[in-house]
């Protein structure tokens, strides 16, 4: 039986197989359905988007190691990628998709709700600063006042 607990030991173990193949854990969910747990990793690829044998080959290496040092029981492992209109949620996500085009929920100076869609042109992680293009308007703001984000996929 799964005790609360171990979902910390859980993590662990999905972090040290990520950080061996290069990839970094993006989300992790445990739910139950009927008697068996499913066990959701999504992982993420921090030099290019995950492709499907990158989630074969995590799948194969933290599914043994799961067996046997966690006490999940009958589960179910599927892992993942994040996805083409994946969220941004750390500043580092708008340096590495300088370029791409996103949609952001942001506060504005007068601490309203607004909706942009553009591309990011520039970010600084340091002072926690992005630009974006927005229809030909340059727009800079500061990370802290986004509420969310995510990619939109150009087609």
């Amino acid at each position: 039986m799964f005790r609360l607990e171990s979902i910390d030991s859980v993590r662990k173990i999905a972090e040290d197989v990520a950080k061996r193949m290069a990839l970094e854990i993006f989300d992790l969910k445990l739910s139950k359905q009927g008697r068996k747990y499913i066990l959701t990793i999504i992982i993420d690829n921090l030099k290019d988007y995950v492709n499907i044998t990158e989630c074969e080959n995590f799948s194969k290496e933290i599914s043994p190691i799961l067996d046997v040092e966690s006490d999940l029981g009958n589960y179910i492992l599927e892992v993942s990628s994040p996805g083409l209109d994946r969220p941004l949620r750390k500043i580092e996500d708008f340096q590495r998709f300088i370029g791409k085009s996103v949609k952001i929920k942001m506060k504005d100076e007068e601490d309203k709700n607004v909706v942009v869609k553009g591309k990011i042109v520039s970010c600084d992680v340091d002072s926690g600063n992005f630009s974006i293009d927005v229809d030909g308007n340059l727009i800079s703001q500061k990370f802290s006042r986004v509420t969310s984000a995510n990619l939109i996929v150009d087609f």
